[in-house]
């Protein structure tokens, strides 16, 4: 899958993917990105997890719609409220990066250009 990133949970791995639909949620619930990444630095814990929490699950259920759609893979992440179960504090400190990641990933532009006399195709990011 492009752009994604996996995470093991439970001992079951999933992929994160940030699609337009998460980019929209994400603009929806925090304002932007920005917002969202400054309640990962919040002091209130609550805050810090829960907004994890909510960024980790929707790039859950993208991933696992992508890998439907695309791969006609059936892949069924856990619901938010057995994440808050299945993932200690160490484990939700650990998440942070790969969301970070997954969102880069989603953020990351290639464009394919012909160089016109060999027809080899350069790529840049």
């Amino acid at each position: 899958m492009r752009n994604s990133v996996n995470v093991t949970i439970n001992g079951n791995t999933y992929p994160l993917n940030f699609s337009t639909r998460a980019a929209m949620a994400v603009s929806e619930k925090f304002g932007g990105l920005e917002n969202m990444q400054q309640k990962f630095a919040s002091d209130d814990l609550e805050e810090q997890f829960g907004a994890l929490l909510w960024i980790t699950h929707l790039l859950l259920d993208q991933g696992a719609k992508y890998r439907r759609i695309v791969c006609g893979e059936a892949v069924e992440p856990p619901p938010i409220e057995e994440l808050e179960v299945l993932l200690d504090l160490p484990e939700m400190m650990e998440l942070l990066p790969k969301v970070m990641a997954a969102i880069t990933g989603g953020l990351e532009r290639t464009v394919e250009a012909d160089t016109g006399k060999n027809g080899e195709a350069t790529r840049a990011s």
